[in-house]
């Protein structure tokens, strides 16, 4: 009788395979830097941020989980942390380089562990400058990672909507179920590569509208939107950009990308962005 799809021993050699290759590559591989990498968040802008820095920081990333405790092994590999820092209190005992972050929740403790960072912190929004600037540690206004997307100058077609209603635009949801962190990494690309090549995009999401004022894609917010966020705070990055709410944005962010970019220079030394970035595999324990 024939079969559709491979059998269970087809299967499993597969998946031995893949098991072999993916220990021959953490054998040869070198990292030099980790940054966080995502479990159960049901938010794909976590992994979107993600990719942006994977992409400043070149082909020599390995990933540790954001809400679980930071690996004690490779503590010589700078961790550069990036985004929401998380659910849970952080590892005081493990230093980070922080670029383009946001606080809103154990703001004291992760106040506590970011003033341990040989350098300044990187702050992504106006209020979580504000809230460091009240916990007396060093930062800078450096916004999000999202920002340094190269702009696309390709054809563009359709209409997309992600998580706002446009009538004829095509929709699809930054909410995602609890999947493995590949799966969240391929969803991210394909979305990204939508939105860069889309005619106008209407969203309520904050790392869906930076990706479009990167990429060159005009972006509309609605204004009810933002009215209806249950956490403002997360969107005052939008009054540091050339934005509007209810109209397509188009603007250019190259200032605010080079701002990114010179600090983690400055803090990491000179780097090698990739062309595309490559997925960090997660740290061995």
């Amino acid at each position: 009788m024939d079969r559709d799809g491979p059998t269970p021993t087809q299967a499993s050699q597969t998946w031995l395979l893949r098991r072999i290759r993916h220990k021959l590559r953490l054998m040869s591989f070198r990292p030099l830097f980790r940054v966080f990498i995502h479990e159960g968040t049901g938010n794909l802008g976590d992994a979107i941020q993600t990719i942006a820095l994977c992409r400043l920081l070149g082909s020599g990333c390995v990933g540790t989980y954001r809400d679980r405790p930071i690996p004690a092994t490779g503590a010589e590999i700078p961790l550069v942390a990036n985004g929401w820092l998380g659910y849970h209190r952080p590892n005081l005992t493990s230093s980070a380089v922080f670029a383009g972050v946001h606080l809103a929740r154990h703001e004291a403790a992760f106040a506590q562990w970011i003033a341990q960072s040989p350098s300044p912190a990187g702050a992504r929004d106006p209020y979580t400058q504000g809230l460091l600037s009240a916990f007396r540690v060093p930062s800078e206004m450096i916004g999000c990672a999202t920002l340094t997307l190269p702009r696309y100058r390709g054809v563009r077609q359709g209409r997309m909507a992600v998580d706002a209603v446009a009538p004829g635009a095509e929709t699809f949801t930054n909410q995602i179920p609890n999947l493995d962190w590949p799966a969240q990494w391929a969803l991210a690309v394909d979305l990204l590569d939508r939105l860069r090549r889309a005619e106008v995009v209407y969203t309520s999401r904050l790392h869906v509208a930076l990706p479009c004022l990167a990429f060159g894609t005009p972006v509309v917010f609605p204004a009810a939107a933002f009215e209806a966020a249950g956490e403002k705070q997360r969107l005052s990055l939008l009054f540091d950009l050339p934005f509007a709410f209810d109209e397509p944005v188009t603007a250019d962010v190259g200032p605010q990308a080079a701002r990114f970019s010179a600090f983690l220079t400055r803090a990491l030394g000179p780097l090698e962005p990739a062309a595309e970035a490559i997925i960090p595999l997660p740290q061995e324990p």
